[in-house]
């Protein structure tokens, strides 16, 4: 059997500011895409009144505060899908990844208890009685997307722990534009004020998390991902997996 030449076989990373671009670029994007849904629910808002503005923003951040160390947790996956990734272990970026979707679930209870737990965060930080009459009612609605952004940060980071970061950015500004027209149309087309605010998120997550899934699946059946997803152009996952492994 003949041995291919030195330069025909599949490099390792070099960690190349090139590279780190392929992979970072597209989450910079993705951020954007974040500051550009808060950008487009605060223009909303606004059109409604202050008070609009106040307790949409005041629920948001106690929502945040519920979901942010399980949905932090979850984005942990990440790390440890690529480990398997890059030690050439198929099967343990299937195990890792199920484990962590597994854990997406932790949502639904979560949403269960959102209620009690959002009460009590509105009577420790007792926000103006005004604010929080919208606010409570506008929270508690949205606790019930929950359970999909806990599946749907799930799934992300194991498609960036696969590395895969260009469709979560082609996601992100997709759904930035299904949000607006949404919002539009809950809140002055349908005539719903700020009660039709809720609806466009819940949508947003139901939409993403789907897409997510489906996207994390067609990897999870090609853990080693094609040529451009995983591993450098040219170059089959499994043989640059392997070449990751090597001694130097």
């Amino acid at each position: 059997m003949s041995v291919p030449a030195p330069s025909a076989l599949p490099t390792a990373p070099q960690g190349s500011t090139r590279e780190l671009l392929r992979l970072a670029g597209p989450l910079m994007l993705s951020n954007l895409a974040y500051t550009a849904v808060g950008f487009t629910d605060t223009l909303l808002m606004g059109r409604l009144g202050v008070v609009e503005v106040g307790a949409v923003g005041f629920a948001s951040l106690c929502l945040l505060t519920l979901v942010l160390l399980l949905r932090g947790s979850l984005n942990t996956a990440a790390t440890f899908v690529a480990r398997a990734l890059g030690a050439g272990d198929p099967a343990g970026v299937r195990r890792w990844a199920s484990v962590f979707l597994s854990c997406g679930l932790l949502g639904v209870p979560l949403a269960l208890l959102a209620p009690w737990l959002l009460d009590t965060l509105f009577a420790l930080l007792r926000p103006d009685a005004e604010i929080a009459a919208v606010a409570r009612t506008y929270a508690h609605i949205r606790a019930w997307e929950i359970p999909l952004v806990m599946l749907g940060s799930a799934a992300l980071s194991v498609m960036v722990g696969l590395g895969n970061t260009r469709t979560p950015m082609l996601l992100a500004w997709l759904v930035v534009a299904v949000n607006a027209a949404l919002a539009v149309l809950f809140v002055f087309g349908f005539g719903w004020g700020w009660r039709g605010r809720p609806g466009p998120p819940c949508w947003r997550w139901a939409c993403k998390t789907r897409w997510h899934w489906c996207c994390c699946a067609a990897c999870m059946a090609r853990p080693t991902a094609p040529s451009g997803w995983c591993a450098p152009r040219g170059t089959s996952g499994a043989a640059w997996a392997g070449s990751a492994c090597q001694p130097g």
